[in-house]
């Protein structure tokens, strides 16, 4: 009998309609095909009234996509490469375009040119799942059935060697994050700033230049960060969009100054030369033959493209933001309505001048639903929306488990054995609270959980993946990390004690 392929609740995401629609149609594009067939057409993203998206696949076609990622991999020695000049081509043009928006002044053009820009970012943005393959293919290559983690298992029980830190130490990119990268280089313009070398200038300008996209309340925050929360305030809104310039860096620098940026430069310079000396020294241990060898740079190469793929897509989503703002403006639109309108609707308005009906607008407000099954990709609000959920889908019901239960199940990112009272991490008042050596609870981890790392004895999470938050500042603070256990926030409850065991990849409810 033949296997029923149900949903699944995957993330829970800040993204507006518009956003989410780009998205899933990224999913059905065919731009990755040649070298990494894409084969999952069902997704389900489910927004409420504040833009926050739970997002859906279905379990078989995931499954699929873990499959055809791993032969991909084993039967192609020149995977890597090939992945490598796919994605960088895919990139470039989003790259050339963005640039392009950036330099100009919208409001010279005419309605034609300007839907024509649109017509591009549509076309560049659903040209394939450009953020979303990298994620899954990195998943697939760490899934427990994998013939990378099976292999490394096998070679650890052989040598009697720490399977999860070997794991783990495998995941490490070889190369600087675009944000940790950001975070030094700002040092390095506060150093000379220090040393009055003649060149700051130079730097600085050079900084801006390269740096135009970021937003300046993230540089001063950590050394290693991911894109997440630019990213998710152009999905969830349209922002101002302003450049970072002179001014805000000098703002910055200011800050900087009065600690003790020396000491952190110091530590930034040898850090990747510290993981990665790590990582050679878990491969080395391993003595892998060719064949191992392979898997794990190809993995190397999608850890690499992610990071890669987010600081693109962020600075498309910049210029796209502008181009929305002169769209708006144009039509005498209110530019947070604009967001509620789905790609092809905003194609007919700048093609047709048709404008989505007010209570229409007003449904997606309250909630609203994009679904992509196979080919068809449609967005439902409203009555409709009420029951689709009820008489067909169902989605929430996947949200919802027993609330009575003496352990969950998750994947281990960061290895250990830790005891200590959990709480649940929901907002700023929640991080107010937090105490010595409890364990955070959240459903994803930010920047904002930062100051808790050096007190947490541990982190639980619904979701993630292995180059999450959770999963990369858990590694760095060497704090026990349990990511994809999708209900803890709904059935632990603050002040309760529990047991984090890496061995069996669980969480011991004691009380």
């Amino acid at each position: 009998m033949k296997e029923e392929n149900k949903w699944f609740w995957k993330v829970k995401r800040k993204m507006a309609p518009l956003f989410a629609e780009l998205f899933v149609e990224g999913l059905n594009g065919k731009g990755f095909e040649e070298i990494l067939p894409f084969p999952s057409k069902y997704q389900a993203i489910k927004g409420d009234k504040n833009n926050f998206g739970d997002i859906f696949y279905k379990e078989q076609d995931i499954k699929e996509v873990y499959d055809i990622t791993n032969k991909a991999v084993k039967q192609n020695e020149n995977f890597s490469k090939q992945f490598n000049k796919v994605s960088n081509k895919i990139f470039k043009r989003i790259n050339q375009l963005s640039k392009k928006v950036i330099g100009q002044n919208l409001k010279a053009y005419n309605n034609k040119q300007l839907l024509k820009i649109y017509k591009q970012f549509y076309n560049s943005f659903t040209a394939g799942p450009i953020i979303t393959i990298q994620l899954f293919a990195i998943e697939a290559m760490t899934n427990e059935d994998s013939e990378l983690v099976t292999s490394c298992k096998k070679i650890c029980l052989g040598k009697n060697l720490n399977f999860n830190k070997i794991i783990q130490d495998l995941q490490i990119s070889v190369k600087e994050t675009t944000l940790y990268t950001l975070r030094k280089d700002l040092l390095k313009i506060c150093i000379m700033i220090k040393k009055k070398n003649e060149k700051t200038e130079k730097i600085s300008n050079e900084f801006l230049k390269k740096y135009f996209w970021i937003d300046k309340n993230l540089i001063g925050k950590l050394p290693i960060v991911s894109t997440n929360n630019r990213i998710t305030a152009y999905l969830d809104r349209i922002v101002n969009v302003k450049e970072f310039n002179f001014e805000d860096l000098s703002k910055l620098i200011k800050k900087e100054l009065a600690k003790n940026i020396e000491k952190e430069y110091d530590v930034h310079k040898t850090y990747f030369q510290k993981i990665s000396k790590e990582r050679s020294n878990s491969i080395n241990k391993l003595t892998p033959n060719k064949k191992l060898i392979q898997l794990i740079n190809s993995m190397n190469t999608f850890i690499e493209q992610r990071d890669f793929s987010k600081r693109e897509y962020v600075k498309a989503l910049f210029s796209f933001n502008k181009l929305l703002i002169e769209i708006s403006s144009r039509y005498k639109l209110c530019k947070e309505d604009l967001i509620y309108y789905s790609p092809k609707e905003l194609l007919k308005l700048l093609e047709k001048e048709t404008f989505v009906a007010e209570n229409k607008i007003l449904e997606r407000r309250n909630g609203w639903l994009v679904i992509s099954e196979k080919d068809i990709i449609k967005i439902i609000s409203g009555k409709e929306l009420l029951t689709f959920l009820e008489k067909k889908e169902n989605l929430e019901l996947n949200l919802k488990t027993k609330e009575k239960t003496n352990s969950l199940k998750g994947r281990i990112v960061s290895s250990g054995k830790v005891s200590g009272n959990v709480r649940i991490i929901n907002n700023a008042e929640d991080i107010k609270k937090f105490k010595q050596g409890e364990i955070i609870v959240a459903n994803s981890i930010n920047l904002k959980f930062h100051k808790l790392f050096s007190k947490a004895a541990g982190i639980i999470v619904d979701e993630g993946g292995a180059t999450s938050h959770a999963a990369i500042f858990a590694r760095e603070f060497k704090i026990p990390c349990i990511i994809g256990t999708v209900f803890a926030t709904k059935i632990l409850k603050t002040g309760q004690e529990v047991k984090i065991d890496d061995k069996k990849n669980q969480i011991l409810i004691k009380n």
